[in-house]
């Protein structure tokens, strides 16, 4: 399933950088491409999400789950 987040992912990305690089829009654009595999950048994403000023998201447990996903080989498909 993809939902929705191609349009997710602009609005995200649009956002971003336009200005507004908050804690909260990284961690949410990590976490959609953690969801589809794309390990690389979400991990990218969530560090961004540390650094970012403010940060009161979850990015450094997203990150661990990251880790462990990727060992486990990917995130399974419904």
């Amino acid at each position: 399933r993809d939902r929705n987040y191609p349009a997710d992912v602009a609005s995200l990305e649009k956002a971003i950088a336009e200005g507004y690089p908050a804690a909260h829009l990284y961690y949410k654009l990590g976490s959609i491409q953690l969801r589809k595999n794309e390990m690389g950048k979400a991990r990218q994403n969530l560090y961004k999400a540390q650094a970012a000023p403010l940060n009161l998201t979850l990015s450094k447990e997203a990150i661990q789950m990251a880790d462990e996903i990727e060992k486990q080989g990917g995130v399974l498909e419904h």
